[in-house]
């Protein structure tokens, strides 16, 4: 694996093990992935006209206001050149309850790139997801495992055939990155959970379980081929 692609899964990691001890709500998991997304694009860039607005591990910076089509929006990401905003990048990684909130995400994703490349400021977007995802209930306790398939991702495919200079509700580009954990099947709630996976490390899929199906839209997990090519339309503006 290509050393970005393996430092970037490594930060997926550590967010996930900050998520373990810090929950769901808490926004401290995403600082260090924010933050090496940011410095990774610089250092595409190499810019000196440039500043770059995230979510800091090392607790500089924040993240950027950017006014939308219709609305503001604060951005994961940020890129801008004085005090304009060139570029955005936004961020997901779902480690829980995905199927039920699927759909949800999709719009969602769909309306803020609408409201931002609609304001003529390119949008990227990064999704994550565990391959394997509990399904907790209220009550913290685990009702089922989820596992993503073809079928979940299937809206991905359809949106990564799109002419993002036609449709404005398609990012520029997308990243799609699919992680594993080892599987227990036997894990009750969120406790037997975090303690059975605090020490055990995140892991790309098989290469070859989602290979073919995505069109242009869509990077299959390889951050490196995605950042640069975000790098480059940025260079072309």
């Amino acid at each position: 694996m290509r050393k970005l692609n393996s430092d970037f899964l490594q930060k997926l990691d550590d967010a996930f093990h900050i998520y373990l001890t810090a929950g769901a709500r808490s926004n401290e998991k995403l600082k260090p992935i924010h933050s090496f997304i940011s410095d990774a694009l610089k250092e595409c860039l190499k810019d000196k006209s440039l500043s770059f607005h995230s979510l800091r591990a090392d607790a500089h910076g924040g993240e950027r206001v950017i006014n939308g089509r219709y609305m503001e929006k604060q951005v994961d990401i940020a890129v801008c050149r004085g005090d304009k905003p060139i570029a955005a990048i936004g961020f997901k990684f779902v480690m829980s309850n995905y199927k039920q909130n699927s759909n949800n995400y999709f719009e969602n994703m769909l309306g803020e790139t609408a409201n931002i490349r609609c304001a003529k400021i390119p949008y990227f977007q990064i999704f994550v997801l565990l391959e394997d995802l509990p399904y907790y209930k209220n009550s913290g306790e685990i009702g089922r495992f989820e596992h993503v398939n073809e079928h979940n991702l299937g809206k991905y495919i359809v949106i990564s055939k799109d002419n993002p200079d036609v449709y404005f509700h398609t990012p520029v580009k997308t990243l799609l990155y699919i992680v594993k954990l080892p599987k227990n099947k036997d894990l009750g709630d969120k406790t037997t959970y975090r303690n059975f996976y605090k020490d055990r490390s995140l892991s790309l899929p098989e290469s070859e379980k989602f290979k073919d199906k995505f069109d242009s839209g869509i990077v299959l997990n390889d951050f490196e081929t995605f950042i640069t090519k975000v790098a480059y339309h940025i260079k072309s503006i």
